[in-house]
Order: structure tokens, then sequence, then C-alpha cells
């Protein structure tokens, strides 16, 4: 286990001169403008983006988003960057997400982290915590100290020097992975389902609060997993980009409430289905529930007329789940690097 990363408050938070910076808000322009920055810096980043509109709205206007910690930065009137924080009081976590386009002056994505941190250093100090103990990891750095995250592509070095720069470390390795449908010879008709299994709609709050029983039940020892009460995790699942209720199941297994699937259409811009949460409970694992869910997901992604199917993975989970993806053809488009840090309430 790595230790902890310190994050020291910034001293100052200095934008280039020719920068014009102003809080972000969720006005079509400005969402407009926040896409343009996201794509052309993943883009920069990897080649290639797979940002949508759909992304970065879900982003901007999510239930945990800081919007008068969040800011657009412009040069000539045009989108140079982008900060977006996000807070979450429940796992004490501050989440900095800064975006620059690749023609923006030196300097500002620098800047953009560091108001981030700041944002950070308020959100802790509105809401106190212990400070972080001697033998802080990056799972559970103190208990209850608040921590700062970001997301980070493996190949983006500017990014990852700014954030190690402000005492931020990797802490954990995500791959999003993907499958094409056509290539695999993948229609819209599932295998049946191994046996003794069922499968249902979540339509109900009987059901829905089953759904986040079950989701506890295979996540909650998972790196990263905060275990939310009902009302707050089902309200943030309704928000995730491209949500569809419609697609959040139940799976039991011989009648026992044994897994659930959540499908979403966050990637229909980019042709694809998205497997948002795939999990099966500890008891039920090993029976080929899993490998049968995917079949499930890439039916239901060809039968919408899409192309391929991707989902986000912890590289290092520890139930098999990159093998089994591999298994069933899914292959690492992405690999992400999870940064964090602690604050130091001690910090002038």
């Amino acid at each position: 286990m790595m230790r902890a990363g310190r994050v020291p408050r910034p001293a100052e938070v200095r934008y280039p001169a020719e920068v014009d910076v102003r809080p972000l808000t969720t006005d079509p322009a400005d969402l407009a403008a926040a896409y343009e920055v996201a794509d052309a810096c993943e883009r920069a980043a990897v080649g290639e983006s797979e940002t949508t509109r759909e992304d970065v709205r879900a982003l901007v206007e999510g239930p945990g988003t800081a919007l008068e910690a969040c800011r657009l930065a412009t040069v000539d009137g045009r989108a140079a960057g982008l900060l977006v924080v996000e807070v979450d009081s429940e796992g004490r976590d501050v989440f900095v997400d800064a975006y620059v386009d690749p023609a923006a002056p030196d300097g500002l994505l620098a800047a953009l982290v560091a108001d981030g941190v700041v944002a950070a250093y308020a959100t802790a100090e509105a809401d106190p915590a212990p400070g972080p103990g001697p033998d802080a990891d990056l799972v559970h750095p103190c208990g209850t100290a608040w921590q700062v995250d970001a997301g980070a592509f493996a190949a983006d070095e500017p990014y990852r020097e700014v954030l190690l720069a402000h005492g931020l470390v990797p802490a954990r390795r995500f791959w999003r992975m993907r499958i094409d449908l056509g290539e695999n010879g993948i229609g819209p008709q599932a295998p049946p389902p191994p046996s003794g299994v069922t499968i249902e709609v979540a339509r109900d709050a009987d059901h829905t609060r089953l759904l986040h029983e079950l989701f506890v039940g295979s996540f909650g020892e998972h790196w990263g997993t905060v275990v939310r009460p009902y009302q707050e995790w089902i309200t943030m699942l309704g928000a995730t980009p491209g949500a569809d209720p419609d697609r959040w199941y139940v799976i039991r297994l011989h009648g026992r409430p044994a897994a659930l699937l959540v499908l979403d259409d966050s990637r229909a811009e980019l042709g694809d289905g998205y497997v948002r949460t795939l999990g099966v409970l500890p008891w039920a694992r090993g029976r080929g529930l899993a490998r049968w869910l995917l079949h499930v997901a890439f039916a239901d992604a060809a039968a919408r007329g899409h192309t391929g199917v991707a989902l986000t993975v912890d590289s290092e989970n520890t139930t098999g789940a990159t093998r089994l993806y591999e298994g069933v053809g899914m292959r690492p488009i992405r690999v992400i690097d999870a940064f964090r840090g602690t604050l130091d309430p001690a910090e002038p």
C-alpha cells in the first residue's frame, strides 16, 4: 500500500495574464464551451476523444458538483480551460477535474488545479475533520480526513506532473474496456440464463431498495466504495450520464437476490452501450452469472443498433473481473489513474 500524499494549501492562484477566468454556469453556451475544452484535452492526451456532451452535462449538473467553485477560462473569448469541483461529503472527498485546450497558455493547467485545491480546503474548513495520521494510506487516509482526488490518463504526462506537484499521488489504476459487437459476431439475442436465474427490471421502490442492497453487498469492500444511504445512492444513480431506469436489473438465483446490472446511454453519441454497474454477491459468484449478464448487456446494445459496449473496471479488482471481461472479448482502450492526497488542517 502506498502512503498517502499530503496536499499543501496553495499560497496563491496565479492565472496567466492573457487568461480570463469566471465561474462556470449551466447555461447551454457554457456547457458547449466545457465540452469543447474536455474534448480537445482528451484528444491531445491520447490521440482521440471519447468524451460526450452527455458526460460533460452530467458532470457540470451533477448533484455533487460545487458549481460556485467551477471555472471556465477563456483567451480572447475562446474557451481554453475548465475546472469542475465535486464534493462528496459522505466520503469526505473533493474531486478536482481540470482540462485545458492544447493551445492554452503555459501555467493554466497548474492554476486550475491550484484553484481546485483552494476550493477543497474551503470545503474541509466548513466541515472540520481530524488530520491525516502518520500511517495513513491511500484507501482510507485516516478514516475521517478530507482528501482530494483526480483522474489522469496514464499517457497524460503534463497533467500527471501537475497533480504530483500539488501533492497528489497515483492510488489506483482503472481500465476503460470495450468490445466490438460486429467483430465478435454478437447480435440482439442473449443466451439463455444459467439454471435457476431470473432477471427483472427494478420498477418500484422495493426493487430499487433491493438494487441498493445488492450494490452494497457486491461492492462494499471494494477500493474507493463509499456506502451511502439508499436515498442518496439512488439520487446519484439517476443523475449519472445517460441514466435509464428501464435498464436497472435485479437478478435472482433460485429465488434469492444475487446480482445487479445497470446499463445506460452515456456513450450513445459514440455508438456504444455502457455497463454502469455489474455486481454479484459473494455467495453467488463462480456460477456464470457475471458472464451471462455481460452477454445480456451486449445483446441490449446490439438491439439498440450500437456497435460496441464499454465499461470501466478497477484493474486491481480482487474478484477477477478483468480476466472475465477479457475472456468475453473486451479489451482495454483507456488506462486511467486515480490520484489521491489528504488535506492537512495544520496548513496555514
